[in-house]
């Protein structure tokens, strides 16, 4: 998730849910994740009063227990990764840099702020989504986006490119991937294309044979 906040206040919460931990999310949540805002927004705001934020942007990560118990794992003062600025800029239509830059000057009005954030949820204009490629194969020789993904009402655009080497290295870490694809869609199936793509999509054909590398 990730907050703005100025003069000690959130001014938009935006909660991005996985559709697999690691590989794929979207924004906004779904309306099961979303009854969470209420608490996740009083979480927030303790953090805010134990670390005296009065102006930032902050991406804190949180764990929910099956017992309905949260708890805090990090909060990192910075701009999330995994696309998710550039995903909140599909769904909602605002610049989350510009966002952040506007929140960090003190100087800032209230006016300002306020006429600058949407209504989180309510003025999202679609679900946006990506998904992290990473073949599991040990060598790839080209890029082979299938129609089924490229044709799909909901898929917006890819990152990816010709692989450089035919050798697929190991992982560097856990969110390391080779690129990413994006779907946009106004329900909340758009982001199937995200959940389907870990399954079955495929991206890198294999030199030799007719298996091709699955994406996942």
């Amino acid at each position: 998730m990730e907050a703005w906040i100025h003069d000690g206040e959130i001014k938009f919460l935006n909660i991005s849910e996985y559709v697999t931990l690691g590989y794929s999310v979207f924004v906004p949540a779904t309306k099961e994740l979303e009854s969470w805002r209420e608490a996740i927004t009083k979480q927030i705001e303790k953090l805010i009063k134990t670390f005296d934020i009065k102006f930032g942007q902050i991406h804190p990560e949180y764990f929910v227990t099956s017992d309905g118990e949260m708890y805090f794992g990090e909060i990192a003062y910075r701009p999330p990764g995994f696309k998710a600025f550039e995903l909140i800029e599909r769904a909602y239509g605002f610049n989350a840099y510009q966002a952040s830059i506007l929140v960090f000057d003190p100087k800032s009005t209230k006016e300002e702020v306020e006429a600058f954030f949407p209504r989180a949820v309510e003025d999202a204009k679609g679900y946006a989504g990506c998904f992290g490629v990473y073949p599991r194969r040990r060598v790839v020789s080209k890029l082979d986006m299938p129609k089924e993904t490229t044709e799909h009402p909901y898929f917006d655009h890819h990152e990816l490119i010709e692989p450089a080497q035919e050798t697929v290295p190991d992982r560097s870490a856990f969110g390391t991937h080779w690129d990413w694809c994006f779907s946009l869609g106004m329900i909340r199936s758009s982001c199937a294309i995200c959940s389907k793509s870990r399954r079955s999509w495929t991206f890198m054909s294999r030199k030799r044979g007719a298996a091709r590398a699955t994406s996942a």
